[in-house]
Parts: C-alpha cells; sequence; structure tokens
C-alpha cells in the first residue's frame, strides 16, 4: 500500500507540474483575495486584515501530504468539515489557543492555532460543564469558565485540566458573564439580573474565591446598571462591563471605583443599540460587539471612537454578521467575532505599520 501512495505522489506531482492538477494555485488564489479585505477600506489607512473563520476542524486542523493526496483522489478525507459550533456563548484567546463555551456541547472546544488541533474539554465526571456561559483566560493561561447551570466559575489549565472552582449560588440572580484581571488575582461575575428585580451588579472575587466587593444595582447613573452582558479587563485592571440596557460602556479601576464611562443610544457612530460583548487590547483599545447594528466599534483608553469592523448581512463573508455576539482580543491584538447567526468565529490580524508599506502605504 505504502508503494502505491508513493507512485501517486509522483504522479501528481508531474501533473502538477504540466497544470494538470488545478487546485492549489485555485486555493492560493482564493487566499490571496480573502487576505486583501481590509478595515478600514482603501484608500484610507488599514487597521486590520481578515484572516480566516473557524467553524469546523478543517479550518484548524493540517492535513498531511498523504492525507491531501487520499482527498484528492477519492475525495474522502480524515479531517472533518463537519461544523462544531452551535452558537457557542464566550470566546476567550491567549497563547494561541482559542477557547470557545459551547453550551450544546456541554464542553469548551479549543482551537489550537499553533499545533493545527482542536479538542475539547470540561465533559469529565466529577467536574464537567453543564452549561459554560462565559469564558476568561489570564497571563498565564489559566482557564475561568462560568457555567450558568452549575453556578460556578471553573477553573481549568490551558489544556483542560482542573483546579479549582468559585461558587456563585448565592446572592445571583441571572449570572452571565466573568472577566478575570490577566495577573489573574481578581475575578469578575456579570449578573444581569431581571426585569423585575435591582439585583443589576457586578461581584469581584479573589482568586480564591473571597468575595471582595459588589459594584452596582439597577439604576442608570454612574456605576448603576441596566442588564450588564459583559466584562473585560485591561492590562492596568480597569475594569470595563457593557451595560447593555443603558446602552454604554463603565469603567472601573481595580477598587470597583467608577472612572468613567461613554456611549449612548442612537444609530450614528459611537452610539449603542444593542452592545453584547467587550473586550480590551494590549495598547489599551476597548471593542464592543453590538447585536443591534451587527459590528464590532473599537474605541481608544478614553471611549473616543476610533473606527468599526463589520456590518448587518444575509451573506456570511468576512466582516459580515446576521446575529454578532462575543468577542474576543488576544496579547498579539488579533480580533476574534463570534457570530450566531452563520455560527463562525472570524479573525482579524492587525497590520502593523511595516505590513502597510509592503502593502504600498506610507506611515505618517
Amino acid at each position: 500500500m505504502r508503494k502505491i501512495w508513493k507512485m501517486l505522489i509522483f504522479v501528481a506531482a508531474v501533473g502538477s507540474l504540466v497544470g494538470c492538477v488545478g487546485v492549489k494555485p485555485q486555493k492560493t488564489q482564493e487566499r490571496q483575495k480573502t487576505n486583501q479585505i481590509l478595515w478600514p477600506a482603501l484608500p484610507d489607512r488599514p487597521r486590520f486584515r481578515f484572516s480566516g473563520t473557524l467553524r469546523s476542524a478543517a479550518d484548524i486542523v493540517q492535513e498531511d501530504k498523504e492525507q491531501a493526496l487520499r482527498r484528492q483522489f477519492t475525495g474522502q478525507t480524515e479531517v472533518s468539515y463537519r461544523p462544531v459550533l452551535n452558537k457557542p456563548t464566550g470566546i476567550a484567546v491567549r497563547f494561541g489557543l482559542v477557547y470557545v463555551a459551547e453550551p450544546a456541547a456541554k464542553a469548551i472546544i479549543v482551537f489550537d492555532m499553533q499545533r493545527r488541533k482542536l479538542f475539547r474539554f470540561g465533559v469529565r465526571e466529577p467536574n464537567a460543564l453543564q452549561r459554560p456561559q462565559s469564558i476568561a483566560v489570564d497571563r498565564e493561561g489559566l482557564v475561568y469558565v462560568l457555567d450558568s447551570q452549575l453556578r460556578k466559575v471553573m477553573v481549568f489549565d490551558r489544556i483542560g485540566l482542573f483546579i479549582r472552582s468559585i461558587n456563585v449560588k448565592d446572592g445571583f440572580t441571572n449570572p452571565v458573564a466573568v472577566a478575570v484581571n490577566p495577573n489573574g488575582k481578581t475575578i469578575y461575575v456579570v449578573d444581569r439580573g431581571d426585569i423585575e428585580n435591582n439585583d443589576h451588579k457586578v461581584v469581584a472575587f479573589s482568586a480564591d474565591g473571597r468575595e471582595l466587593f459588589r459594584l452596582g444595582a439597577r439604576g442608570n447613573i454612574e456605576g448603576k446598571f441596566n442588564i450588564p452582558l459583559a466584562a473585560a479587563v485591561a492590562e492596568d485592571g480597569t475594569l470595563y462591563v457593557a451595560d447593555s440596557g443603558n446602552f454604554r460602556v463603565q469603567a472601573f479601576d481595580e477598587t470597583g471605583k467608577f472612572k468613567f464611562q461613554f456611549g449612548r443610544i442612537g444609530i450614528d457612530s459611537g452610539s449603542f443599540s444593542r452592545p453584547k460583548g467587550v473586550a480590551v487590547d494590549p495598547a489599551g483599545n476597548i471593542y464592543v460587539s453590538d447585536a443591534g447594528f451587527n459590528n464590532v466599534q473599537i474605541f481608544n483608553s478614553e471611549g473616543q471612537l476610533l473606527m468599526p469592523i463589520g456590518g448587518l448581512s444575509l451573506d456570511p463573508g468576512p466582516g459580515r454578521y446576521g446575529l454578532i455576539a462575543s468577542i474576543a482580543v488576544d496579547e498579539s491584538g488579533r480580533l476574534f467575532v463570534n457570530d450566531h447567526y452563520f455560527n463562525k468565529i472570524e479573525v482579524f490580524f492587525p497590520i502593523s505599520d511595516d505590513e502597510w508599506m509592503r502593502m504600498g502605504g506610507q506611515v505618517e
């Protein structure tokens, strides 16, 4: 059998030289075309480049030569194209590991972008997940999963080995999101409350699960919330909360003291309709996903609008969303956008000055 495969490899190689095998050049052209999708569009200086979409093992797992040849000649592949996403509720990224909270699978699905592997964790008793709702990761790679059914924050190492848990059963109405200080010393749990009570808050815990302080109650003044849905923590410890019902993002320091807010209801750039997710990049810029506009708006650390990415569409192309949800930014500034309607996670790379110059642009 090995001799047969070697012969087929030789035949395919010769065929490609004479133009008989036209698949690879076509894929290369498609990839080049995809990677030229930029935000903002030319002639403006682009800041992000669409890199790819995560849906299945085929988007991350790399075939070896024998597997690729078998697919070419038989149409069969060992790499699954079956989607593994079914309306994931949270994403977090660190060290090239894309962690996806997938309630339907009762698991965390991991796209390992460096090793080109796909795996999952959180399925083994006695620490199996029931409804992973939100996920965060700290600077050391520890993974924090809020399970809304177990009413716990489950802490795992980067490959999914259980470490400890934090109980969020008492004093919570509807916990929906978790965030962590990059240093791992403070974990925040967002409680969206409900329409009949005032229990709209954020609770801070120490790494060992001790409650440190609580933020907010229902209201629209500084430090109050109306259906908070997500949170993120910057490198300097600033906590950002997506205060969805008040159409704003609020910022707090490490002690819970209010710092500032930005956003308002509206249809113009910089305003919000249905803010769903929030993330912070290494430079301190703030990213907010909006399920009403179906885009991501990027603000500087003072809350001033820098640019939007994406928009509403029934075409599942790059930057086109039907129901945008959670977002994440990794330590290198890559943006990951989760869309429920198309069950996809899109990846955007920041464009450096060097790359912009290679594209023929000029650095200001």
